[in-house]
């Protein structure tokens, strides 16, 4: 079998989400994606393909103690296991993800998703949609305690949805076209979402009138956004101009940096015609719009700064299975 799930962005709605307001959230076409087999024999394999990491044992306590240290996530999950779990046979398991991780993309949650499905079904427990959310949940609070849902929401069902207050409130029913690219540029900084969380926490104690100015305004770039995207096609002129708006409101709240300003000035000089932070800020990433034929240029000046620049599309798909292995 061949599990994958796909990663995350927040189009709009960063840090005024945690305090009631929406978020526009998309799944992308950066995936994880594992393939699992059983075999006859008790010996078990775990391939870490991005880590260069291959565990192999013929007991299963044997293979549990070498991935406690390098690969702990596969211990929560069986931690979570039900007690129903019957012992199966070995199983052969390879991982990997096109998704950076540390970066604000839902790397965890797309691979909490596929072990969370591999490990449930060597083990002989079935699970439905509902159920499969709830451990994939269980399993992400492995790497974020307080997770708000959002990314093990988009792993799973996909699509762009509208999430306010711990649940979707509403969902684009209709591909979207666009009239040109979107661009995730990796600043390859590291960010501490708490710490982001923390400081806007900070500002609404000692100036609430100014951070609740800055959510208002996320409030009403996520409406004027949202209602651009529900006619089906984006003009990226107007969506870049939005994503102007929202970034400055993210400024305002102090989560930008000096070298995230700088990816979006030196897009929007070689040809975007907009971008923001995605996700906590003070590190991670930047999405860009552009037209098509500018996309190498922006790539190729942003990578000499040291980023790493992906073309990406929105992904109506979720969690994804198939039989067999796939070429390529």
């Amino acid at each position: 079998m061949i599990y994958s799930s796909p990663g995350k962005i927040i189009l709009a709605g960063e840090h005024a989400v945690v305090h009631g307001y929406p978020s526009i959230v998309s799944a992308i076409s950066l995936r994880a994606r594992l393939e699992y087999m059983t075999n006859n024999e008790h010996f078990y394999t775990l391939s870490l393909e991005d880590h260069d990491i291959v565990i192999e044992e013929k007991e299963m306590r044997d293979l549990l103690m070498k991935t406690t240290k390098v690969f702990p996530i596969f211990n929560h999950i069986y931690e979570i296991l039900p007690e129903e779990a019957k012992q199966g046979n070995g199983f052969k398991m390879r991982l990997e993800s096109s998704i950076p991780e540390s970066a604000g993309l839902g790397s965890s949650a797309a691979i909490c998703a596929c072990l969370v499905k591999a490990i449930f079904t060597h083990h002989g427990i079935t699970i439905d949609r509902g159920q499969f959310l709830h451990y994939s949940k269980e399993a992400e609070k492995f790497f974020h305690e307080n997770s708000s849902g959002i990314d093990t929401t988009a792993s799973i069902n996909g699509g762009t949805f509208m999430y306010n207050q711990g649940k979707i409130v509403d969902v684009l029913s209709e591909p979207i076209e666009m009239n040109g690219s979107l661009l995730i540029v990796n600043s390859r900084v590291p960010r501490d979402t708490g710490e982001m969380v923390a400081r806007v926490e900070e500002s609404l104690a000692k100036a609430p009138e100014l951070t609740r100015d800055a959510f208002k305004g996320i409030e009403e770039t996520v409406g004027a956004i949202w209602k651009e995207m529900k006619g089906g096609s984006i003009n990226i002129d107007r969506l870049g101009s939005l994503f102007l708006k929202n970034h400055q409101h993210l400024r305002d709240l102090k989560v930008s940096t000096p070298i995230l300003e700088s990816i979006i000035k030196l897009g929007i000089q070689e040809g975007a015609t907009g971008g923001k932070i995605t996700g906590a800020g003070g590190g991670g990433c930047v999405l860009l719009l552009s037209p098509r034929e500018n996309i190498n240029n922006i790539r190729e000046i942003l990578v000499g700064q040291g980023c790493d620049v992906f073309k990406v599309t929105l992904d109506d798909d979720g969690f994804m299975e198939s039989n067999g292995i796939e070429n390529g």
